[in-house]
């Protein structure tokens, strides 16, 4: 499962954390995913090019155009040598836009601005290159799939680099600090280790479930997946704490009795979710809904890493230590 996570294929980051442009194309017909790939490599310099089917549609993703990312970094830096060096910055902006001249109808002549006009036009012209370029990609997609425009349905986002780093930096910060408040409310509820440390494992087995079959089923991890993940380990939790204090805080009983009682409880409880979100898995898929479908997904996977973790390992650890103070006692 690690190796899944970790090495091949590994989880992704989402369009979200990472920036970059995701474009979904929805029609009536069953669509030709390699076609399109194949004809976006041809025409484009596109980074990160990911093309996969959704259900009766196609998802198009990549970071940047490798043409406007230069541009881009061209025209920054004629921007930070202005003050210093106006004629370097007017030379470089010169260049920038020569290079969009296959995204332009007409190249714009800077020589004779000043440095600072000629940056701005520089600037504008960048601007029009990219919103051309798009264009052209999405002609490029009606082309490949052979579609009227009136027969397809684009759906397009885009995020920025800047803002898909500080997506990543706060969802981080998320994660930690829910991950650190549930430690301390387990350990306080409990006050003992092994029961307390025994939740806890059993909730990170059910995240590496869900990250092992979003990198086997290619799922991004998003700002989609990331609460669905903080969802799991609430039902992760929930399932284990119920286990453990019926075993632990309830007197009179058997252990093992008492642990058969929860587990009726707790599979009654999964097996409803589990064809509840199965059920949402499908229709999400079949109406291309992306994020209900990422979401389901998440938690599909992660309740069968629920499964075996509360049952295989939680429970026969708790056992254990129940038994191990009866006779102690």
């Amino acid at each position: 499962m690690l190796f899944f996570i970790f090495v091949s294929p590994g989880v992704k980051p989402g369009l979200d954390l990472k920036g970059g442009t995701m474009l979904i194309v929805q029609a009536d017909q069953a669509l030709d995913v390699e076609s399109l790939e194949n004809a976006l490599k041809e025409n484009f310099d596109l980074e990160e090019l990911k093309v996969t089917s959704t259900g009766m549609g196609v998802r198009v993703q990549y970071a940047q155009s490798t043409l406007i990312a230069r541009s881009l970094e061209g025209l920054e830096e004629a921007q930070s040598l202005l003050a210093s060096n106006p004629t370097e910055a007017k030379q470089k902006a010169i260049e920038m836009v020569q290079g969009l001249g296959g995204l332009l109808d007409s190249v714009p002549d800077l020589t004779s601005l000043e440095p600072n006009i000629a940056l701005e036009s520089a600037r504008n012209s960048l601007s029009l290159a990219e919103e051309q370029f798009n264009v052209q990609v999405q002609e490029t997609v009606l082309q490949s799939l052979n579609l009227l425009p009136e027969e397809a349905r684009f759906q397009k986002k885009e995020v920025g680099t800047s803002l898909g780093q500080a997506f990543w930096q706060n969802a981080i910060n998320v994660i930690i600090a829910a991950i650190i408040l549930i430690t301390i409310v387990i350990f306080v509820f409990f006050r003992e280790i092994v029961p307390s440390a025994a939740i806890i494992i059993a909730a990170l087995i059910d995240i590496l479930a869900a990250l092992g079959g979003m990198s086997l089923f290619g799922i991004p991890l998003s700002l989609s997946t990331i609460p669905a993940l903080l969802m799991l380990v609430g039902y992760s939790i929930d399932t284990d704490i119920l286990l453990t204090t019926r075993l632990l805080k309830k007197r009179g009983e058997n252990p093992a009795i008492r642990a058969l009682d929860s587990m009726k409880t707790g599979l009654t409880m999964t097996s409803t979710t589990l064809v509840a979100v199965f059920v949402m898995l499908v229709l999400a898929y079949y109406a291309q809904i992306t994020i209900i479908f990422e979401i389901a997904a998440v938690l599909f996977f992660g309740l069968i890493g629920d499964l075996i973790s509360t049952w295989l390992l939680n429970a026969p650890i708790l056992l254990w230590y129940a038994e191990r103070k009866k006779t102690r006692f």
